[in-house]
């Protein structure tokens, strides 16, 4: 199987999981060709595969995007079993264990409930990805951010790939029922600390200029600013940079 009918299934696989959503944009060319090691001409055989397939559109100086129109996989059927009383047994424990008042040095998962406040799995799927691809756990895991007095999951953290000359990009994410308290920047110093002890030179975090409260996080941990750049999205960010080492040394 060629190189470009691998990449193209790689994709493929990714967009039909739902990866990639309609009207994403797809990594660029460029990227692609980076990321994988193959050459631009074997990236952009791979997208008219795609193309053909229906699963990538092209779009003038913009790069690929998943097609709107494509409809998603149909959710599986439920079925309706026959209505029928049902006893209940062991009644009084279900009571029990609903009553109960919550402890802080146990954690009670019968009473789990999810937090529809928590920052979105994205992350945890890149994640997944990028170890599927061959990435290294240690710089493509994701970290869950944990509430010390409840350990409530607030958030997620961690790299964005591996080091390249060095240097490693963080991200993170916070609940909003749970921003301005110190979380962010807790879990900022803490990808420095795994920085530094897994040997990268550089940290790197891009940050939208219109997003003043981690331009703060960022600047109160003591990066430094740099230039700007235009991201996948279309957006301007900042990048901001702190030197964990000299990379001559």
């Amino acid at each position: 199987m060629t190189l470009y009918v691998n990449l193209a299934e790689l994709l493929g696989t990714r967009i039909e999981q739902g990866f990639y959503r309609p009207g994403d944009r797809l990594p660029s060319v460029r990227a692609l060709s980076a990321e994988h090691g193959v050459s631009l001409s074997t990236v952009q055989q791979a997208y008219r595969l795609l193309e053909d397939n229906g699963l990538a559109s092209p779009r003038p100086k913009s790069g690929y995007f998943v097609p709107m129109e494509r409809e998603l996989p149909a959710l599986p059927g439920m079925g309706k079993p026959a209505q029928r009383p049902v006893e209940i047994s062991q009644w009084e424990q279900v009571l029990e264990l609903v009553r109960s008042v919550p402890q802080k040095d146990v954690i009670q998962l019968g009473r789990g409930m999810p937090d529809v406040t928590t920052p979105t799995i994205k992350p945890l799927l890149r994640s997944l990805a990028q170890i599927a691809d061959g990435g290294s756990v240690d710089w493509c895991s994701t970290y869950v951010i944990e509430r010390d007095h409840d350990r409530r999951v607030v958030g997620a953290c961690g790299f964005k790939g591996e080091p390249e000359a060095g240097r490693v990009e963080i991200g993170y994410g916070v609940a909003a029922a749970c921003r301005n308290a110190g979380v962010a920047g807790e879990a900022v110093a803490m990808l420095l600390v795994i920085a530094l002890r897994q040997g990268a030179c550089e940290v790197l975090a891009e940050v939208n200029p219109a997003n003043l409260a981690s331009t703060r996080v960022v600047r109160r941990a003591g990066f430094a600013e740099g230039g700007t750049r235009v991201d996948q999205e279309g957006e301007t960010v900042v990048q901001w940079v702190y030197l964990l080492r000299d990379s001559a040394a």
